[in-house]
């Protein structure tokens, strides 16, 4: 959560909106399964197939909802392909 938690922050502050200090504070089984599917996106490189087979999600669109992947994931994937 900690991860959702400074992105809620940032986002707060560049709206220059103050962020609600009672929000991530309690997180659900949902939110703690919304956070480990987008880690294991981004720690293990699986293709939206295998991501799905794993977290038992039966459609594409449905774990399109969970993974969020990192910005600097797609920037470091982005420059190791013009490296090539």
């Amino acid at each position: 959560m900690t991860r959702t938690r400074k992105a809620y922050h940032a986002d707060c502050q560049a709206r220059g909106e103050e962020p609600d200090p009672e929000l991530f504070t309690n997180p659900t089984s949902h939110d703690l399964r919304h956070e480990a599917i987008s880690r294991m996106a981004d720690r293990t490189g699986w293709d939206p197939n295998r991501l799905s087979q794993f977290s038992g999600h039966r459609s594409l669109s449905s774990l399109k909802r969970y993974v969020h992947n990192s910005r600097q994931l797609l920037i470091d994937e982005l420059r190791s392909i013009g490296d090539r």
